[in-house]
């Protein structure tokens, strides 16, 4: 337990409430300075308060949370007002959240998967002019299996996990190995066929399943932890894949593979899963160097600011 009133400066202010969980007889600038110091720290705070004396610190926190019979002037700046004035619903109202945020980002990196993938595709055609290697048959097996389907059931699952990071940030960071797996894989088909005297038909259709394949994988890893029902979603959905390419193939535009082709196909199906994990680390290298930058460029403008 700390006086508020022995805190004469910033700095013994920050102190205070970085190391201190009880702190009586705080001002409203001090509230206020108190939720500036917890957010250059890198929390993300949440301000609860129902007088004119908490508005300040209302107005500055990430989520600021008042009572209906409070005054009005912190209900106006509050993000949530608590109608029955009850604090016993809040965790109920943290928990959807939790789940509408971590749901909508699941579902989000899948479409961005693609999104990513064919931005970059289509640039790169553009500029070396190959034709564009698949058909909007293709790309609806594809998308449906891998994208909409899972992200429809994925979005109405429970989820209380907490959230962190930036949502769109987080979702272009979970999408980016996929997104450049499927352009490395593709590349390399498109080149090899390109190359040597095989059908051309037929690289749309390898090309097609590798898209498939890494987002199979994108499922499985936006899926985790794997529950019964996440398990039983993934297996028929692969399922369902493999019938629609033996048995549909003249729906989907589907060329069939000679051995050559079918060869080919094996050995970039094996190497889909390396590629992914071999991105996903170089990403989260960068990712970390690129964050170290941040902290430096963040704690370089504060002194600026001191």
């Amino acid at each position: 337990y700390i006086d508020a009133r022995s805190l004469s400066s910033d700095e013994e202010i920050e102190r205070a409430i970085l190391s201190h969980t009880v702190i009586g007889r705080v001002s409203p600038e001090q509230k206020q300075k108190f939720v500036k110091a917890l957010k250059r720290n890198g929390h993300t705070v949440a301000m609860t308060g129902d007088g004119v004396n908490d508005v300040l610190a209302l107005k500055e926190a990430d989520c600021s949370i008042a009572m209906a019979s409070g005054s009005d002037a912190a209900s106006r700046v509050s993000h949530i007002v608590l109608l029955n004035s009850d604090f016993s619903s809040m965790p109920q109202v943290v928990a959807e959240g939790r789940r509408v945020i971590n749901n909508i980002e699941r579902s989000a990196t899948l479409f961005l998967v693609k999104n990513i993938f064919s931005l970059i595709l289509a640039i790169i055609s553009l500029i070396f002019t190959f034709q564009y290697p698949f058909t909007p048959a293709h790309l609806s097996l594809v998308n449906t299996l891998t994208i909409g389907i899972p992200g429809f059931f994925l979005a109405m699952e429970p989820n209380s996990d907490i959230v962190s990071g930036r949502f769109l940030q987080n979702v272009i960071r979970r999408a980016l190995p996929g997104a450049l797996s499927n352009v490395f894989l593709v590349l390399f088909v498109v080149a090899f066929f390109a190359v040597f005297p095989l059908q051309r038909d037929m690289a749309g259709t390898v090309c097609a399943s590798l898209i498939a394949a890494i987002g199979f994988i994108m499922v499985y890893e936006v899926s985790k932890p794997l529950t019964k029902l996440r398990k039983l979603m993934f297996f028929v959905l692969l399922v369902g894949f493999v019938v629609s390419a033996v048995f549909l193939k003249d729906l989907f535009t589907l060329a069939e593979l000679d051995a050559g082709a079918t060869l080919i196909l094996i050995v970039f199906l094996l190497l889909a899963f390396p590629v992914f994990k071999a991105m996903s680390v170089l990403l989260k290298k960068l990712y970390s160097k690129f964050d170290e930058l941040v902290v430096k460029a963040n704690a370089f403008k504060n002194r600026e600011k001191e």
